[in-house]
């Protein structure tokens, strides 16, 4: 009914965060369609990042796990839909590749330094981390993404060559999303921590 979800979504913490989401892109696309300056855009993809980062373990473990969370997503954001972008771009050029590979190193970097920051905020003891199920649920995402870098490395290969850049972008991209995938697993699995 109506009062019941006036009510979850303005006294829970999933429903707030989910609300704050909605808000926030809501607002981002306000944004791109009146035409605002991008550093504008800036705080309502803050806005949705905060609402996103508050579903899982982001909304019940703090403030500073929300904010690692929020960064963390934001960085798979642009470094996801990065690739994406390019798999739509008629031309691929190493001029692209060029511009584009210092957004996706900080992205990787920031990915690096949130991920390991949620990981130490989850886990009680690393040499735990393994043998339950957060643990080894978060070995087959890194597992992912070490492959997703790989495939990065052959796509830089691929536009020295000048051949068969889509094909590498698309693997990157799909292993991209199998890592989100597994990253949707993961956010819903108790860490062994809590």
């Amino acid at each position: 009914t109506v009062p019941d979800t006036l009510a979850y979504v303005t006294t829970t913490t999933p429903g707030r965060a989910a609300l704050t989401a909605v808000m926030g892109g809501a607002l981002l696309l306000a944004a791109e369609l009146s035409g605002w300056p991008s550093g504008l855009a800036i705080l309502p993809a803050a806005i949705l990042l905060w609402g996103v980062a508050g579903e899982g373990h982001g909304g019940s473990h703090g403030g500073v796990v929300r904010a690692l969370t929020a960064l963390h997503v934001g960085a798979m954001g642009v470094w996801g839909w990065g690739f994406v972008a390019l798999l739509t771009v008629p031309q691929l050029t190493p001029a692209l590749a060029r511009r584009f590979t210092p957004v996706a190193v900080t992205c990787v970097s920031l990915l690096i330094a949130t991920g390991t920051g949620l990981t130490l905020r989850h886990a009680a003891h690393l040499r735990a981390l393994p043998e339950s199920l957060y643990g080894q649920i978060l070995l087959v995402k890194l597992g992912g993404v070490v492959l997703a870098l790989l495939a990065a490395v052959l796509v830089r290969r691929a536009f020295a060559r000048g051949r068969g850049v889509r094909r590498g972008l698309a693997l990157e991209t799909l292993l991209l999303l199998g890592v989100l995938g597994v990253s949707a697993v993961l956010g819903t699995t108790p860490p062994p921590a809590h």
